[in-house]
């Protein structure tokens, strides 16, 4: 096989060499190693070109992967509304092409019911595994299915013998509350999800060692559970200012980045100003978050990264079922911006 030279180092010809060079997507290459009687004359002809030129040949996960198998693999997502899903789903469709395999995305609704239901496409041979975004099943009930077929969490981890990929969430939750108590922040709450979630349960954590750790007080009430979307975050703020211990933040750690805009806004509705009088950190460091006004203070999550991840966790599971699961950790990032004010 023909190696290929890139910033100095030689590498092995892949599939999207082979692509590139005949003007074809990776896809197209998949077929025709697997079927190739989907191919037109002219791509069919071009790729063989291709193939030739860089004497290709295709690695035994690429030739096993269509024996007798769906060529699908389902996603399982609790929403799609919510915009952080975007880049990661658009990672893994993108390493999913590499191997000729389509992606399925279904959302639960985080609905036990509706979770079994779409299980069944594994259970028909309909795809052929999944990567799931949280469960409403029990450690015993995924690991029954991870059994049977390639299964990977992907950002959400329960306790299950099952491979996944997430960032550390209690670790991003204690570096962001900490970053408010050194700008002097006193009076610290936060607008939490679903505890369903893992992540949830371990961003809470975090703020609450964050707090410990400083010596400040915890206040139960200081904790609000809502919707992950903008009007999770307006309601909160109304629940937080007409609490009646009297007691008023001076700063909110917020569970996504659509929760903290929502809640800049009821704050700025109040007369609050966001960014002078109070300060807001949210989590995931979406696209809106560096435009809103002011722009926010956010914990950036490698999406990217976190999709391909997942991806080749899936892939590395289906060429080799007795491998053992593995759970992977990336970084995450503190960005500060302009919704966070130093007090001192």
């Amino acid at each position: 096989m023909k190696t290929i030279s890139k910033g100095g180092n030689q590498r092995m010809a892949t599939i999207k060499d082979v692509a590139r060079l005949a003007g074809v997507s990776p896809s197209s290459v998949s077929r025709y190693f697997n079927n190739k009687e989907l191919l037109s004359p002219n791509s069919l002809e071009r790729i063989e070109k291709a193939v030739r030129e860089l004497n290709y040949e295709p690695s035994s996960l690429g030739r096993n992967l269509r024996f007798s198998r769906s060529g699908k693999l389902l996603v399982l997502l609790p929403t799609i509304s919510n915009p952080f899903y975007h880049r990661i789903l658009s990672s893994i469709s993108k390493e999913c092409e590499q191997y000729g395999y389509t992606m399925i995305t279904c959302t639960t609704g985080m609905d036990k019911y509706t979770e079994q239901n779409l299980y069944h496409m594994l259970h028909s041979h309909y795809a052929d595994g999944a990567i799931i975004f949280g469960s409403t099943l029990s450690k015993s009930e995924l690991e029954n299915l991870f059994r049977k077929y390639p299964m990977v969490q992907c950002c959400e981890y329960i306790d299950a013998a099952l491979p996944g990929v997430s960032i550390d969430d209690q670790s991003a939750s204690f570096e962001a509350v900490k970053y408010l108590i050194a700008s002097g922040c006193k009076k610290i709450a936060m607008a939490s999800g679903n505890p369903r979630f893992s992540s949830t349960l371990k961003r809470e954590t975090g703020y609450k060692r964050a707090l410990s750790s400083a010596g400040l007080d915890f206040h139960p009430e200081f904790i609000m559970r809502g919707d992950y979307g903008y009007k999770g975050g307006q309601a909160i703020i109304k629940s937080l200012f007409s609490h009646s211990s009297g007691l008023r933040p001076d700063a909110l750690f917020a569970i996504s980045d659509a929760v903290a805009i929502g809640a800049i806004k009821e704050l700025h509705d109040m007369g609050i100003e966001v960014g002078k009088d109070f300060s807001v950190i949210g989590f995931d460091n979406t696209s809106l978050s560096a435009c809103y006004i002011p722009s926010l203070s956010t914990v950036s999550q490698p999406r990217e990264e976190l999709g391909k991840t997942a991806a080749r966790l899936f892939f590395e599971r289906l060429e080799n079922s007795k491998a053992a699961p593995r759970l992977i950790t990336l970084e995450h990032k503190l960005i500060i911006r302009e919704s966070t004010i130093n007090f001192l």
